[in-house]
């Protein structure tokens, strides 16, 4: 896979809504994902016209495919196949090995094929207008990656979101073997701007706690060769940095102290003493088949790749979900503390914000909480599936047919206020059976007898609470995530999504 640099004028603002990438090879493409919204087809001139990059100052842009036009194509047969209603057309673009992933607003459900396919279906019933924005086609060894940002709508329903379609080759064509819509924003959601670094910044394991400072990256800030950092799932590359051609409001951050929190509050304190440039990404199974020298069935011995081939393709392959692929970090000598674990950072000299903990829930909260998320609109159809695709025996309810992984309740107290709340997934028969998520937030009210539930999201269940803007208010503090509070409810603010080329099939 290769890479290209584009006009320093132009960023690349790719929010993966459509990905192609393959789980398996030739007859045999790999599972993926995608959104439980609807989608419509542009007219072939919008989609030409739209590019893997947007306007703006910063970007981390790798060669375009020498030739995308066959991924474009196909992008573009899945637009009008949706937007006429066609569906054997839009059967015929999902490779024999798929899983996808569907998401609308809080609700999560994965499927393969068979399951895709028939849930799908349904909505060909109705009409639907799907577009796709900010289209960039990555390629990698026997994959390729379509990103893009999809809106979708139907009727009265809207959402948007990043899409990503990952293609491989199935009987001589480009077949779809993985889509995912990461997030779900429907229409009438309001989300507050995310922090700036200053205040919150994310804290990722790449060789040891690093503070990413900057997600938005240029490739002139790369220096030297790169360094594999950690094998497998997923792969972190790590490359020295060109400090003098780094913006002055980064450099800036060299020998600034920083205090890092975990789940508990205050983890470590540390002073910045370096930069790096990162690279993750989950490489597609048949990659790293050919690393090993194997082809993608894992049978006819060849010569493995060497570490600096692995580490570029790493690196290419990073390109893409922005932000989270692609990285300029801090370096830290640490002062005081721990710093493993730690999940985000702000600037020592600012305030120190009260955290709360997450902690498992009383038994009468929990009860109540329970109750109410089993009353969520996007519940009902979730046990109606499993009473549908499971056969019996089986557990009354969805969540609790994992044994091992019963629903999570939590609690927190923040100053005086409460929070609760409720998280729960569950799979059954590998890739291709019954799998389902959801999660949903409560204020607490009232006395601890007769606590009164307030719903006020249903994106995700924290690690922790932390006031870090200041105003009042906790965030919702998870790993690679947070959320902040509108006038109406709590939304996520920022999180880092991960390239991930692979499946679980």
């Amino acid at each position: 896979m290769s890479s290209t640099r584009r006009p320093k004028s132009q960023r690349t603002l790719l929010i993966p809504l459509l990905a192609l990438v393959a789980c398996g090879g030739d007859g045999a493409p790999q599972a993926g994902s995608s959104a439980s919204s609807g989608t419509s087809a542009r007219p072939a001139s919008s989609l030409s016209a739209s590019s893997a990059s947007a306007p703006g100052s910063a970007s981390q842009v790798p060669k375009p495919a020498e030739d995308d036009s066959a991924a474009r194509a196909v992008l573009k047969a899945w637009l009008d196949a949706q937007n006429a209603g066609d569906f054997a057309t839009y059967e015929g673009l999902y490779a024999a090995k798929f899983e996808g992933v569907k998401r609308s607003g809080a609700r999560t459900t994965r499927l393969d094929r068979k399951g895709w396919l028939a849930d799908r279906k349904r909505m060909f019933d109705k009409k639907m207008v799907v577009e796709a924005d900010d289209v960039s086609v990555v390629r990698g060894a026997g994959v390729a990656s379509v990103r893009f940002t999809q809106t979708w709508s139907s009727g009265a329903f809207k959402d948007q979101g990043p899409k990503e379609l990952v293609l491989v080759p199935d009987s001589g064509k480009l077949k779809v073997a993985r889509e995912e819509l990461f997030q779900s924003n429907v229409a009438t959601s309001s989300v507050a701007p995310p922090l700036d670094a200053q205040r919150h910044a994310f804290v990722i394991d790449a060789g040891g706690p690093r503070v990413v400072l900057e997600t938005k990256t240029l490739h002139e800030w790369r220096a030297g060769a790169l360094q594999i950092v950690k094998r497998d799932d997923p792969w972190i590359v790590r490359a020295e940095v060109d400090e003098p051609k780094l913006p002055d409001a980064i450099k800036a951050w060299r020998g600034k102290e920083l205090r890092l929190f975990g789940a508990g509050g205050e983890a470590c304190v540390a002073t910045v003493s370096g930069f790096s440039f990162i690279g993750r990404a989950r490489p597609h199974f048949g990659t790293v088949a050919t690393w090993k020298g194997l082809d993608p069935g894992g049978q006819t011995p060849g010569k493995p790749a060497t570490d600096a081939v692995i580490a570029e393709e790493v690196f290419d392959l990073s390109y893409g979900h922005e932000p989270g692929g692609r990285m300029l970090t801090a370096d830290l000598k640490v002062k005081s503390g721990d710093c493993k674990g730690a999940l985000w950072a702000r600037d020592a000299a600012l305030a120190v914000p009260a955290v709360a903990k997450g902690e498992p829930a009383p038994n009468n909260l929990r009860d109540k909480a329970l109750e109410a998320f089993r009353k969520l609109p996007d519940y009902a159809p979730l046990d109606a599936a499993y009473a549908k695709e499971v056969p019996a025996p089986r557990a009354a309810r969805w969540e609790e047919h994992d044994k091992a992984a019963p629903p999570r309740v939590w609690s927190y107290r923040f100053d005086k206020q409460r929070f609760v709340g409720v998280s729960a997934s569950t799979q059954t028969g590998g890739c291709g059976g019954f799998w389902a998520s959801l999660s949903a937030m409560y204020e607490v009210q009232g006395d601890e007898a007769s606590p009164r539930l307030i719903l006020i999201g249903t994106f995700m269940v924290p690690e922790s609470m932390a006031d870090v803007d200041g105003e009042g208010l906790p965030e919702l503090i998870g790993p690679e995530i947070y959320a902040r509070s509108t006038a109406a409810s709590w939304g996520p603010s920022q999180l880092l999504m991960m390239p991930n080329y692979d499946c679980d099939c």
